[in-house]
């Protein structure tokens, strides 16, 4: 389980809002993560989901650029 925690102003840098459209269902599985005290806002899971899938993906673009 991710327990969150404040960051400072310092930590968060420059934030930008950003607005989307999810399926219903996905959102109710977020209300559920955040009701269940998994995460302390919506937009925290969100911003955690993001971190993770750019890890994800910046892993995959160093292995690529190896090969070449």
């Amino acid at each position: 389980m991710r327990r969150s925690r404040k960051k400072s102003k310092d930590e968060e840098g420059d934030l930008v809002k950003v607005n989307f459209r999810i399926p219903i269902r996905e959102y109710e599985e977020m209300l559920l993560a955040v009701k269940t005290g998994n995460y302390s806002s919506i937009s925290e899971l969100v911003r955690h989901a993001l971190e993770r899938l750019v890890l994800e993906y910046s892993k995959g673009f160093a292995q690529f650029s190896k090969r070449r």
